[in-house]
């Protein structure tokens, strides 16, 4: 689908041209006149267009995400209509429906016409990275300077995260109890990301924690207030 024109509509050219051919046979093979039956099969073309509305709507839907490519095959796509969202890799596209892949390896099945409505989202540009983000909180009184560094160098030495741009981190929020450090970081394949995050994450807990620097506990907060 990267190069050339697509199957669909090779497919498509292909049927019309059997059609075209076959009554050129018929007329000048058999010397049927052709014209008089298509005229009479007006009203059942009509009644079978009715019929076949959400099929043609499908096709033509599909034709049109083809000829756009806004996405390929292979692509990790996250699809939203109104409140409904899917999320998944293409693993096919015919003329009536787009197959996916989700993240348990579900397979999804969509309606062409339902994937020209709705608003997608293309993860794979390999020239748009994915960015993604991690939260670690620290006790209060920790160096935080030197926590960002650890998480930096510990997230940048993790494989699948791009070096550039580099990882980084900072002070997203702080109270009384913790300090919450943000580390943002880049990524390539959409669909590895929670096994990604969870490196992120025990790498960047166990490299504090060697560190010497202590995580935030959970705490919480009782009022003595009874309600009027």
């Amino acid at each position: 689908m990267k190069h050339g024109v697509p199957l669909l509509l090779v497919n498509i050219f292909s049927l019309i041209l059997s059609i075209v051919l076959l009554f050129w046979g018929v007329t000048h093979v058999f010397g049927l006149e052709v014209g008089p039956l298509l005229a009479t099969s007006a009203a059942a073309s009509v009644i079978l267009g009715l019929a076949l509305q959400d099929t043609l709507g499908n096709l033509f839907a599909g034709i049109s995400l083809q000829v756009d490519r806004n996405f390929e095959i292979g692509d990790w796509l996250e699809i939203v209509s109104g409140i409904q969202k899917t999320t998944g890799q293409v693993r096919e596209i015919t003329w009536r429906s787009t197959t996916l892949v989700g993240f348990s390896d579900e397979l999804i099945t969509l309606p062409n016409r339902f994937m020209a409505n709705a608003t997608i989202s293309n993860y794979s540009p390999p020239e748009n990275p994915i960015v993604r983000r991690q939260i670690f909180r620290l006790a209060y009184g920790e160096n935080i300077e030197h926590a960002k560094q650890i998480l930096e160098r510990t997230v940048a030495g993790i494989g699948e995260i791009r070096g550039i741009p580099a990882p980084w981190a900072y002070v997203s929020d702080t109270t009384e109890h913790w300090i919450e450090v943000k580390i943002i970081y880049f990524i390539d394949n959409y669909g590895s990301q929670f096994n990604i995050g969870d490196k992120v994450y025990v790498r960047g807990v166990e490299a504090l924690r060697a560190a010497g620097l202590k995580l935030a506990r959970q705490t919480i907060e009782l009022s003595d207030t009874k309600p009027v």
